[in-house]
């Protein structure tokens, strides 16, 4: 019975999977995907067919009853356990206006004022991935705080079905609640083997638009942005392996408009990444990739590289925690913890 709803849902992703950059290079990779899953699955279908025709269900359904009884007992007692009228610790009012301001309230993490468990959700996007050591600091600092996370692109972050939503960088349309939690600056990066020291704006929309696709071609169009022991031989016919994020991704949007200007990139050489910690594996593992990460993501295995002509200013965006309603109790508390954090590196 699900086999027309499972054609009619891969159908509809045909479209999704065409517009994949680089298409080719994941071919292999889908291919053998869906031979091992049409296996595994045929093999699972004819277990549990041969199965039903030797066994009786009496287990499963003493199985299903008791489980379900146990679901219902506990959302009873947990239903009976909440209070609308719970103390919220005092900290002060957060603006709303447009432009996001800093929280301002007590500079470490309240508990929350009652012994019941609460559960926020939270949504983030894949720029912040670097944060998720302080999300879950933050949580285990509350007391009877559940903390759900849910790292998604940022197109489809949703205030509709989360209480916060964390994305770097505002986006063109925010009529929700806001609040700044910090900032970042946008760094290229590139391996520490790799020789390139700095660009400046003009020779790095080159490289990220196609019109310096090879290595040798950038040393011969800047040369002073290498280290004075670049060895040719050793990039020669090597071509820039260049490194995007999803077009509506919060920090592929950033580079689009800081550094691009609106121009479009080569992304149809490039590899498609999902999120910063992806970037820096895909850029420490090769000495001829080029790739860009929030600064506060760097690692060793990387190597930052300057833009000489840019104000770093220009390249720091905001942090902001967006929500329906401004945020109280243990989830303000969660957000002033992560802005301590945040402010004091």
């Amino acid at each position: 019975m699900s086999i027309p709803v499972m054609l009619g849902a891969g159908l509809v992703s045909v479209k999704d999977l065409a517009d994949v950059p680089n298409l080719n290079s994941f071919l292999p990779v889908l291919a053998a995907g869906f031979v091992v899953a049409a296996i595994v699955g045929y093999l699972s279908i004819h277990w549990l067919l041969s199965f039903i025709k030797r066994q009786k269900f009496w287990v499963f359904v003493v199985y299903c009853v008791v489980f379900a009884s146990l679901v219902l007992l506990v959302g009873a007692i947990r239903s009976g356990n909440v209070s609308a009228s719970a103390a919220e610790p005092t900290v002060a009012a957060v603006s709303t206006a447009a432009q996001p301001t800093l929280i301002q309230g007590t500079t470490a993490p309240a508990t929350t004022a009652s012994s019941e468990i609460q559960a926020i959700n939270v949504e983030y996007t894949g720029s912040l991935n670097w944060l998720e050591p302080a999300i879950s600091t933050c949580a285990d600092a509350l007391e009877d705080v559940h903390l759900i996370t849910h790292l998604v692109p940022t197109d489809q972050l949703d205030a509709a079905s989360s209480d916060v939503l964390l994305r770097w960088g505002a986006p063109t349309q925010l009529d929700l609640y806001s609040a700044q939690l910090g900032s970042d600056r946008l760094a290229f990066v590139v391996s520490p083997q790799n020789p390139l020291n700095s660009l400046d704006l003009a020779t790095a929309r080159k490289v990220l638009n196609g019109s310096i696709s090879s290595w040798p071609s950038l040393y011969k169009a800047c040369p002073d942005c290498f280290a004075k022991d670049y060895d040719e031989a050793a990039y020669k016919d090597k071509s820039i392996a260049l490194n995007f994020y999803s077009p509506n991704e919060d920090i592929q949007v950033m580079l689009d408009l800081v550094i691009m200007a609106g121009q479009p990139v080569d992304s149809a050489e490039a590899t498609l990444i999902p999120n910063t910690a992806a970037m820096l594996e895909s850029v420490a593992g090769s000495t001829t990739a080029i790739g860009f990460v929030p600064t506060r993501a760097l690692e060793p295995g990387v190597k930052e590289i300057s833009l000489s002509d840019v104000d770093p200013l220009n390249l720091t965006q905001p942090i902001l925690a967006i929500a329906k309603t401004e945020p109280s109790g243990a989830t303000r508390n969660w957000l002033v913890c992560l802005q301590t954090v945040l402010n004091s590196k």
